[in-house]
């Protein structure tokens, strides 16, 4: 009977473990933030909400960022690997938030022109929700790591 105790508390303390979260391999990042001085927000309160991009095919909504009052740039080769490291880090899957995320930042990653992958950002709640192929996950970023988003993107 101990050794069954023994074994399951080993495997309850093994999957309780926050995963990394796998992203795919991209070549470029495009940066969107919202101008919050040149927008509407009723006007497009459906990519505020992330409604609007649900799955990876959803681009057609990215051609038109910059006429919703986004700010398009595009994030320097050399922020990378500190940009890849803090949005795959492992951080909690979503249990409650701070609040209801308004995503007014997008990072689109892209390999060969393509879009790959899409990470939608709300610095109020300190969450993030990525988008790939066969993923749809949202989590919670430490202080720590929304401190050094902030820092790249504002």
């Amino acid at each position: 009977m101990r050794i069954f105790t023994f074994l399951f508390l080993i495997f309850c303390l093994i999957s309780c473990k926050d995963q990394q979260l796998q992203t795919a391999t991209f070549d470029e990042i495009i940066h969107y933030k919202l101008d919050t001085l040149a927008v509407n927000e009723m006007d497009i309160s459906d990519i505020l909400s992330g409604e609007a991009i649900q799955n990876i095919s959803d681009t057609l909504i990215i051609d038109q960022f910059t006429e919703f009052g986004f700010v398009r740039s595009e994030v320097d080769k050399s922020d990378y690997i500190k940009l890849h490291k803090v949005l795959t880090s492992n951080q909690n899957t979503i249990d409650n938030t701070k609040c209801l995320p308004i995503y007014r930042d997008f990072l689109i990653l892209k390999k060969k022109n393509k879009i790959v992958g899409i990470f939608k950002i709300c610095f109020e709640c300190s969450q993030l929700n990525y988008l790939d192929a066969s993923t749809n996950e949202k989590r919670l970023m430490t202080d720590e790591n929304s401190l050094v988003l902030d820092k790249l993107f504002q």
